[in-house]
């Protein structure tokens, strides 16, 4: 199942157009009110059709969608009325008029007003602990994954609240990749590239597939771009980790694989600095933040340990065992192994 992803720069109105020319494979028909939910199986509000794979309900320009449990739902899912939050630049300004997005196995669609504040109606049956809102700033910034809370776990109709939505700017070397789309047949070539001190390594033979969303920005999407964080905003972002680096790379949610058919998933080699000072041989974790589009990888909008590495004899770098990888590019935390 391909779940479906926004384009950014569109307007809230074209969610309809996004639903019927993106990844999934059954469009529905849109409503004149009532939640967008762009996924498999996308549950219907009172203005929108829902989608039996993968389209839901195109978004509404008005009323709310109505949200009945049926009893075919999940045992854990629960009626959402909507989403609010606030969404802020890294300097702590506030961002008016910036698409976001609630996600899990369907996503919805809002935008901050004048007050960087937003609001996305959602009316359907759900498993919360399944789904997160980002602020959608790619290619140029990075987005994270934030969970949500009920404002009032005790209501039939859930308001749920995703708190400040802190957005990142890239900047520095953002070297050129080739992928899959610049390919037209050819065979991927071996790639190496840096930035920040982070280095990507790519094997002949295997393909980068970069989302939707960077295939439209165009050059911009086709970087390899890394931002770095300091100790006060691994605090704030991860902050029961136990992390000393933390790392947004893309293409973000960029993936590796053999060209198919049948398309084989690969894996790439990352190489940290040892920003930290670590000793020669020191064991360390690497975690990996989780996205709604690869969720049997890693849980969507949590971080888990995804691989284990070793400070280089020198001293100099952080670098994973020989002949393993990472299969995707996200946001990825060191912390030392005890």
């Amino acid at each position: 199942m391909r779940r479906t992803r926004s384009h950014w720069g569109l307007p809230l109105g074209g969610v309809l157009l996004i639903a019927l020319s993106g990844c999934g494979e059954d469009a529905s028909s849109a409503g004149t009110g009532g939640a967008g939910a762009n996924g498999s199986g996308g549950a219907a509000g009172s203005g929108g059709a829902g989608g039996s794979s993968g389209v839901g309900a195109a978004a509404g320009q008005g009323g709310q969608g109505g949200c009945v449990l049926t009893g075919d739902e999940p045992q854990a899912a629960r009626c959402v009325a909507s989403v609010r939050g606030t969404v802020i630049d890294e300097a702590g300004g506030l961002m008016a008029h910036q698409q976001v997005s609630f996600c899990g196995p369907a996503c919805f669609y809002g935008e901050t007003d004048d007050r960087g504040a937003f609001l996305i109606d959602v009316s359907v049956p759900l498993v919360v602990a399944d789904y997160s809102a980002t602020a959608h700033v790619r290619p140029a910034g990075a987005s994270f994954y934030y969970t949500v809370k009920a404002v009032d776990e005790s209501a039939s109709s859930l308001m749920l609240d995703a708190g400040t939505l802190r957005t990142f700017k890239f900047a520095g070397e953002m070297p050129d990749l080739v992928v899959k789309n610049d390919l037209m047949g050819a065979t991927p070539p071996a790639q190496r590239v840096s930035a920040q001190g982070v280095e990507l390594t790519v094997e002949a033979g295997v393909q980068v597939e970069i989302e939707i969303d960077e295939v439209a920005s165009g050059s911009d999407g086709r970087k390899f771009y890394v931002k770095p964080f300091d100790a006060a905003q691994i605090a704030e972002l991860a902050p029961s980790e136990g992390l000393f680096a933390l790392y947004a790379i893309g293409p973000f949610e960029a993936r590796f694989s053999e060209p198919g058919p049948p398309k084989v998933s690969r894996e790439a080699r990352l190489s940290f600095p040892n920003s930290a000072g670590l000793a020669a041989g020191s064991a360390v974790e690497v975690l990996a933040l989780g996205s709604y589009l690869f969720p049997d990888w890693v849980y969507p909008g949590t971080f888990a340990v995804v691989a284990e590495a070793s400070v280089t004899t020198d001293g100099q770098r952080i670098e994973l065992p020989v002949g393993t990888g990472l299969p995707y590019l996200t946001w990825f935390g060191l912390r030392s192994k005890s």
